[in-house]
């Protein structure tokens, strides 16, 4: 079944998988899929998660998700400019690239640069917009540089 990770940031640890759900689905009664797909890291309780923790999303879900969330397949041509680049591109915002890194960071991994062609992404978007979240500005943040 196709999916993403997403991240579990420290604002969901209140609501749990359903507020999860509703983030990323735009239903919060939506979260059953989700738990039946993360169960052995989430455990019993579904309303108990905590922030860093790695969950699958089913793409089957996000399809129906009412324009909540979308996506994004990186290109090879998104390979120089990386998350920085796709946050300009999608949010006229590349400081915004944190954000993407913070909810994907259990698909991308520790490194912000390490994104691979064909890699999916979650693009969260403004709530019942149906576009790109472009309300919120961020501080300047540069991509870090390769140590090597």
């Amino acid at each position: 079944m196709p999916h993403v990770v997403y991240t579990v940031q420290a604002a969901d640890e209140a609501a749990g998988l359903p507020g999860i759900a509703q983030k990323l689905l735009g239903d919060e009664a939506a979260w059953f899929p989700i738990y039946a797909a993360n169960r052995s890291v989430v455990g019993n309780n579904p309303t108990i998660v905590h922030a860093g923790q790695h969950l699958i999303i089913p793409e089957d879900g996000l399809a129906g998700a009412g324009g909540a969330v979308q996506v994004y397949t990186v290109q090879v041509a998104d390979m120089a400019a990386g998350l920085e680049g796709i946050a300009g591109r999608l949010w006229g915002q590349p400081e915004r690239w944190r954000e993407l890194y913070a909810v994907n960071r259990g698909g991308i991994g520790d490194d912000p640069r390490a994104l691979q062609p064909g890699q999916r992404l979650i693009i969260p978007r403004e709530a019942g917009s149906g576009t790109p979240d472009r309300t919120s500005r961020g501080t300047r943040g540069e991509m870090p540089t390769s140590t090597s």
